[in-house]
């Protein structure tokens, strides 16, 4: 709640971005597209792998492209 008044949807959605890019320090472009995916309860496929490695130790559904397109 901010100033006693209930949190609008964008506000919760950017707190969530912020949220994500302080845990992994990943950029906010970055740490965007993986809170929405889990707000869509989806999995974030990325070709990049240094970004995999930082995000998939805070147990974040990412895939490698490479990964999913074995499979």
């Amino acid at each position: 709640m901010i100033s006693g008044k209930s949190e609008t949807k964008e506000q919760m959605s950017s707190s969530k971005e912020y949220e994500v890019s302080q845990l992994t320090a990943c950029s906010i472009y970055d740490s965007i597209y993986i809170a929405i995916s889990e707000k869509l309860k989806t999995q974030f496929i990325t070709a990049d792998e240094k970004l995999f490695s930082r995000v998939k130790k805070y147990n974040y559904d990412i895939v490698l492209l490479k990964e999913y397109l074995s499979e």
